[in-house]
């Protein structure tokens, strides 16, 4: 075996490695390489691996014009625009003589709306080559922008000259005469242009828009047919001949265009969701569904049918089978956000409003401008009660999809919530002109009318909903509550009995009822009248609480006791079946009994601010400050500014040995606040004044309440005490008589008598 020395192979090695090193070391040559090797990627419409070649050649050498300018296109067309305008913007820095990068960098500003720079850009183009025809017509659309329309079309005209077989240049001086309110030209220049490239489906879609634009409704139709004769393997024409039957109110002839086009490509699933979506404008829900089962049938990865097909189930409120397609989409891979939309719609109907929100979130973080998930969201937040952030959502489904009746609706509800009557009217008119049977947005619309009294528009819009649904009970409450307002309680009574019939349990049917025959009838007929329908419906609440309101009238608290007691037991948790038999109690001087049905709703109602506001009422006036004092800072507690509590416990505190008058002088400011008309609370805090010895502001209070409390014998003594305190003795003194000569007996009345013997002796 031949053995090579040590150093014989060290030099080999060397050698060896040099070489290669010398080899791989030639960058002009290796940037070439990725340069030939990306344009031939872009030959074979390998736009992204050309990108990885370029991107290569301009990292070797970054001033390597033609590879950004290359790299530039490529990102055109990957849609990489921001890129694409880097690349080429300095390719044209680098190489000032490529015109062509520096024009498309000046599309791009146009694009961006950055008109200025794009302008900028033009004129150097055409500085260096007057007659680079793509530079003349972006300076024509600079022009149009700028409203320099004859500018625009002479330069226009220049580069027709240069090239009198441009389509393209044509569309561009039917635009301008167009503007010009030219039709006759605008038509001739579309039809030159299909003339000039008969196979340009942009020519045919330019001329059939201006003939519908122009209300050509029969040419554009002719010329609708023809695009199908010319292009009789492409689908499209077919579904834009079906969008214009749809529009037209031609049903049977937009299905069959749909069906010419499912024909050419049936495996084409954007064609059969078209299709359904045909069908669900149509009102047609069963053949939306049918066609949505058979385009599934046939493509089963047809993923957007599926989703399709869960919503139309969830508008139908089959939730269990809208379930059943989800459970199979939202285990895929890539989910379609559609479905999780959808999941996001059968939360809202759950009131699982938390979940829908969080899904929203996300979707909308992908897609900000989608008015449907918008809309959701909205929903989401009425439900949970959050006004504002519901209409700020559902503007922005508005915004986004202006087309969509049920956001429109959502906002006139929202806008009525407000009172704004005007908004929601505008907003109410604008989602029935959208969806005709619309009833939601036409019982808002009536709503308005109501609410803006005029009750005669109002009865118009609801007997027109009630002859489309008849058996509406919401419908046929709001036309009988019009009637009312226009004074004819006999046609209301007719739709309120309708109601009834329909709902037994609808008990603001029977109140309104009750209100016309006692009118008429007296309250004996409406005792009657309420007692049988309670025979149709005995244990309907409403109606207990009616039949008890009616004996409280009549002053039979034994029977009203009763009726009240009954509506408990069938309501437990309903607080006001407590109020009222509570009040009933007290009626009949039961305040200990009265206390007891108190305290059984605060049990069930911690936090009833009516429930602790009477039982500390009664607590003060049976000798038990101790607790009615705790109530009212219950109370307190939970509504600061709860202006009758605030009052009360001002006074219980005046009442004490030592008493905090700081205190109780912030609890009647409180109060004077939220009720500066209510004389009582100007008596709290005159008297807290005067106990604090500020007699003019005491003054000032206790005449304000005296003024309309004259025949309260406790105000005329304090009003004498604090004149007294001012220095006005006579005043006084003609105060403290009048409070001891008005009848009836006053907690201060033995206090009064020594006062006025005492001024008397001095």
């Amino acid at each position: 075996m031949l053995r090579l020395g040590h150093h014989l192979i060290s030099r080999i090695l060397f050698l060896v490695l040099f070489t290669t090193i010398c080899a791989c070391s030639n960058p002009e040559e290796d940037k070439t390489s990725h340069y030939q090797s990306g344009m031939e990627h872009l030959a074979k419409e390998e736009t992204k691996a050309a990108i990885l070649e370029f991107r290569n050649a301009v990292q070797i050498d970054p001033k390597y014009a033609d590879a950004r300018y290359q790299l530039g296109l490529a990102y055109m067309k990957t849609g990489e625009i921001n890129k694409a305008f880097q690349e080429l913007q300095r390719a044209s820095s680098l190489d000032p003589t490529n015109l062509d990068a520096m024009l498309k960098t000046a599309e791009i500003l146009f694009l961006a709306k950055d008109y200025s720079e794009s302008l900028t850009s033009t004129l150097k183009i055409l500085e260096n080559e007057p007659d680079n025809v793509p530079a003349l017509t972006l300076l024509t659309h600079l022009k149009l922008n700028d409203g320099n329309n004859t500018a625009a079309a002479t330069t226009l005209d220049k580069a027709i000259s240069l090239k009198p077989d441009s389509d393209k240049l044509y569309l561009l001086k039917a635009r301008i005469a167009n503007i010009n309110q030219n039709p006759d030209e605008t038509e001739t220049y579309l039809q030159k242009a299909i003339s000039l490239n008969h196979d340009n489906k942009q020519n045919h879609r330019a001329l059939i828009a201006f003939y519908i634009a122009s209300k050509q409704i029969d040419q554009a139709e002719e010329q609708l047919i023809e695009m199908t004769k010319i292009f009789p393997e492409d689908f499209n024409p077919f579904i834009n001949l079906a969008g214009f039957y749809q529009r037209s109110g031609k049903k049977e002839k937009a299905a069959l265009a749909i069906d010419q086009a499912l024909a050419l490509d049936p495996e084409n699933e954007n064609i059969h969701l078209f299709k359904a979506g045909f069908h669900q404008k149509n009102h047609e829900p069963d053949l939306a569904e049918k066609t949505l089962l058979q385009a599934i049938a046939a493509l089963p990865e047809a993923k957007s049918c599926q989703t399709m097909l869960a919503d139309i189930y969830v508008e139908q409120m089959k939730l269990t089978e809208a379930e059943n397609i989800l459970q199979k989409l939202l285990v895929l891979k890539d989910i379609p956000p559609g479905a999780k939309l959808v999941q996001a719609k059968i939360a809202v109907i759950n009131n699982d409003n938390d979940k829908a929100l969080t899904i929203l979130d996300k979707l909308l973080a992908d897609n900000p401008k989608w008015g449907e998930a918008h809309l959701q969201q909205a929903l989401a937040h009425q439900n949970k009660g959050n006004e504002e952030l519901s209409q700020k959502a559902v503007e922005e489904a508005v915004k986004f999809t202006p087309g969509n009746s049920q956001a429109h609706t959502l906002l006139a509800h929202l806008h009525l919530g407000k009172k704004n009557q005007e908004l929601a009217r505008k907003e109410a008119a604008i989602a029935i002109k959208l969806e005709p049977r619309n009833f939601r947005a036409a019982l808002i619309l009536g709503k308005t009318f109501l609410a803006d009294h005029e009750p005669q528009k109002a009865i118009k819009v609801f007997e027109k909903i009630s002859r489309i649904l008849p058996e509406n009970i919401e419908v046929l409450h709001n036309l009988a509550i019009s009637r009312m307002a226009t004074r004819e309680p006999e046609k209301a009574a007719v739709s309120f009995r309708k109601i009834l019939e329909l709902n037994p349990d609808h008990s603001p049917s029977l109140a309104a009822l009750v209100s016309i025959t006692i009118r008429s009838k007296g309250a004996g007929e409406a005792v009657k009248l309420v007692q049988q329908q309670l025979a149709k419906s005995p244990d309907t609440p409403g109606h207990l609480m009616l039949l008890g309101d009616l004996y409280l009238q009549q002053k039979q608290l034994t029977d009203a006791a009763a009726t009240f007691r009954q509506a408990q037991q069938v309501a437990p948790e309903n607080p006001r079946t407590y109020l009222r038999l509570g009040q009933v109690l007290k009626m009949k001087d039961q305040p200990e009994k009265a206390m007891a049905v108190y305290h059984k709703l605060l049990t069930r109602h911690p936090g009833s601010l009516a429930g602790l506001m009477e039982l500390a009422s009664l607590q003060e006036t049976t000798s038990q400050p101790k607790e009615a004092k705790a109530n009212y800072q219950k109370i307190l507690a939970i509504k600061p500014d709860f202006a009758p509590a605030a009052n009360n416990l001002a006074w219980l505190v005046t009442q004490e040995a030592n008493p905090d008058l700081g205190e109780a002088l912030r609890l009647a400011l409180v109060a004077k606040e939220h009720m500066s008309e209510d004389p009582n609370v100007s008596d709290t805090l005159g008297y807290i004044y005067y106990l604090r010895g500020s007699y003019s502001l005491a003054v000032s209070q206790l005449t304000e309440a005296a003024s309309l409390l004259s025949d309260s014998p406790t105000v005329n003594y304090h009003l004498a005490m604090a004149l007294k305190g001012k220095g006005e003795t006579e005043k006084a003194l003609t105060a403290l008589k009048r409070s001891l000569s008005l009848s009836g007996d006053f907690p201060e009345k033995s206090k009064a008598k020594a006062l006025l013997r005492r001024w008397q002796q001095s």
